[in-house]
């Protein structure tokens, strides 16, 4: 019987887990074998890299603490249902991206025109869903996100910003 929190790391970081099995299967059948089996070895040592750093990320992007509420992404629509507040925001949408701290937790700003942010804490269940939806936007830097949500900065941080200048419908000719 494994522990609950042993069990959570495990899950955690099993992308990373999968993608280093793979760069050992990969490396042994590559430098044991030879013809066909070595590379397959080679290319299964790539694939296994890729895997791995993906799982990396995602590993570090996963939060541990808890949070109030529910996120659920679904077809490019982020909803949030929370103890107090919650809101629906298509990922088209979003103008803005931030990472706040407030009241001794860490909280995502989802900006919209028009409409209130939605604010959703990074440590609510399927909270880690939002690295899939937020890969989806124009130019959005992972590794920069990923070191901010390491920090606990006092001041909000924007993370991403929609870039209306360069929108061909902003223009009329």
């Amino acid at each position: 019987m494994i522990r609950p929190e042993a069990t959570a790391v495990l899950l955690r970081w099993r992308d990373a887990f999968i993608g280093a099995a793979l760069i050992a299967l990969g490396l042994y059948w590559f430098t044991k074998t030879f013809g066909l089996l070595s590379w397959v070895g080679a290319a299964l040592t790539l694939i296994g890299a890729l895997i791995g750093f993906a799982g990396l990320q995602r590993a570090r992007f996963a939060k541990t603490q808890q949070g109030a509420g529910i996120v659920d992404v679904t077809e490019g629509q982020i909803t949030y249902f929370g103890p107090d507040t919650g809101g629906v925001i298509a990922l088209d949408d979003i103008t803005k991206i931030s990472l706040i701290y407030h009241q001794n937790q860490q909280l995502w700003k989802l900006e919209q025109p028009a409409q209130p942010a939605l604010f959703i804490p990074t440590g609510a269940t399927g909270a880690e869903r939002l690295f899939d939806a937020f890969t989806q936007l124009d130019n959005f830097q992972i590794e920069p996100m990923l070191q901010l949500l390491a920090r606990r900065l006092n001041t909000p941080q924007t993370i991403w910003q929609k870039d209306y200048f360069l929108d061909p419908q902003n223009y009329i000719h």
